[in-house]
């Protein structure tokens, strides 16, 4: 309790949270809007797929561009420009039926999530000082997770109550209340980086860009640990898109695909809660020197758990869904301990630039490597059985950890490079 009040005594932190907390929830209410307008307007087929797949190409590919515009601006305007220029993006949306105006809009809107991400994520090292960052992480993720859970059930409820126009623009009111509070929030970005940055030409910007992602992999190269959390990052997500496959065949299997795996998402969802609040419980018991070996061993223990469900298929369906949901819940305690120590880690490691950089480039590889787990699920699907499906994309959070061993094993060096 002491240390949750020292860090709610910062006055950034209290506006960073609470913004964020409302931010977070707002965007997890609209996530299902696009889909049910465009369904709505053209019904299901290739005008709806194009228009949510849309939305992911500026994130998978704009990575580079990104880390430079946070920097060129701040973490603190990039993260207000991308809310703002969402909720309006949204307004919009909802009010036309030219497809191609929507694609523009969904583009846009796609764009503001590869800004939003890194922007907010190399704000946050501002909200707390270093020796709360577990704590910080902890409570952040928490709110991360319980938006995911409650977001859109809430949707569906305003859905019905006040239809689907009325509920984006309760949405943008959100959006402008998480905006006013991060008004408040003193950006302590180093003002000779930022205005380093500023009045760039193009040519000379494309060459900044250039030499950030030189710069950026020669950093990996010489820094074990971080190149460490990076690529056993890619490996969980293939994990993640092979466990969404598995989770629909699991959900289709038990005779009730829809509600199963609403109910499978929340399962996930609820252990991620005990795992945050855990860990804010815990928070001021961990070293630093421990943050790598909890970081590899709730990685192993949630792959070993989440394995567990292979058993689920060979039961009634009652006994099924009664393990999968234990097993999900279970799995997502270590899942979200394993989140706050990646992001703790990093913290402790960069300084803000090079989180800038560091988010803005894996952040859009790690979408594009779930599409990858995703894809390859369903290919291996026609040479193997599901169960083996599963294990083989498990087995993506393990291996990973196999090369860096000595590093997370390592005694924990406390210094940002």
């Amino acid at each position: 309790m002491k240390e949750l009040y020292k860090i709610f005594k910062y006055k950034d932190f209290k506006n960073y949270f609470v913004a964020f907390s409302i931010w977070h929830l707002a965007s997890w209410v609209s996530i299902t809007i696009i889909p049910i307008y465009a369904t709505h307007v053209y019904g299901l087929g290739n005008q709806v797929a194009a228009i949510i797949g849309l939305r992911w190409l500026p994130n998978i590919f704009l990575g580079p561009f990104i880390g430079t515009f946070i920097k060129n601006i701040g973490p603190k305007k990039a993260t207000i420009l991308s809310m703002l220029s969402y909720g309006i993006a949204l307004i919009i949306l909802v009010n036309i039926t030219n497809l191609y105006l929507i694609l523009i809009l969904v583009l846009l809107m796609g764009i503001n999530d590869a800004i939003g991400g890194p922007a907010s994520l190399t704000l946050r090292t501002q909200a707390f000082p270093e020796d709360l960052a577990m704590l910080g992480n902890s409570l952040i993720q928490g709110v991360n997770r319980l938006s995911k859970v409650i977001g859109p059930l809430l949707s569906a409820l305003l859905l019905k109550i006040i239809g689907l126009k009325a509920e984006v623009y309760f949405i943008f009111a959100f959006i402008l209340i998480a905006v006013f509070l991060l008004k408040g929030f003193k950006d302590q970005s180093d003002k000779k980086t930022v205005s380093n940055y500023k009045n760039i030409k193009i040519r000379e910007y494309i060459k900044s860009v250039y030499k950030t992602l030189i710069d950026f992999l020669m950093f990996m190269k010489n820094n074990k640990l971080i190149m460490g959390l990076a690529v056993t990052g890619l490996g969980y997500m293939i994990t993640f898109g092979g466990l969404k496959i598995y989770l629909l065949w699991l959900a289709d299997s038990l005779g009730d695909r829809e509600n199963l795996w609403l109910l499978f998402l929340s399962a996930q969802g609820f252990g991620a809660l005990i795992g945050a609040s855990l860990s804010v419980s815990l928070s001021n018991k961990i070293k630093d020197s421990q943050l790598k070996l909890i970081y590899i061993l709730t990685s192993v223990l949630e792959a070993l758990l989440l394995s567990l469900l292979i058993f689920s298929e060979n039961m009634n369906t009652s006994s099924g869904v009664i393990l999968s949901f234990i097993v999900l819940i279970m799995a997502g305690i270590p899942e979200t301990i394993c989140f706050i120590a990646y992001y703790t880690l990093l913290h402790k490691k960069l300084t803000e630039s090079q989180l800038a950089d560091y988010h803005s480039i894996t952040l859009p590889i790690y979408d594009a490597v779930l599409f990858v787990g995703i894809s390859l699920a369903g290919v291996l699907l026609n040479f193997v059985s599901i169960k083996l499906v599963l294990l083989i994309c498990v087995s993506f959070t393990i291996l990973p950890f196999i090369p860096y061993l000595k590093i997370f094993l390592k005694k924990e060096e406390n210094s940002k490079q």
